[in-house]
């Protein structure tokens, strides 16, 4: 699987950025905007938050993951495994 950029990234306005270890500094993930002409929009911002969480949710899921055994007997069924599912879609498995 190609690495994604690495994180912390954050927010600003309808773009997405990540802070990098020097001399990269910071780098533009993308830009959540229909129309560069116009003022994004509270859904454009909205987006952009929840894209700029990915690389912290991607870590927790893994954290989360490794922690719950994989033939787990919970009680009607398992969210993990619905998890598990998740994470193989975003490393490309």
């Amino acid at each position: 699987m190609t690495q994604h950029t690495p994180g912390p990234w954050f927010q600003s306005g309808g773009a997405v950025w990540a802070e990098l270890p020097p001399p990269d500094g910071v780098k533009n993930i993308c830009d959540v905007v229909t129309n560069p002409l116009m003022p994004e929009s509270d859904t454009q911002r909205a987006n952009a938050r929840l894209i700029a969480a990915a690389p912290e949710m991607l870590a927790i899921l893994q954290v989360l993951v490794a922690r719950h055994p994989k033939d787990c007997a919970c009680l009607g069924g398992c969210d993990f495994r619905i998890a598990r599912v998740l994470l193989a879609k975003i490393e490309g498995r």
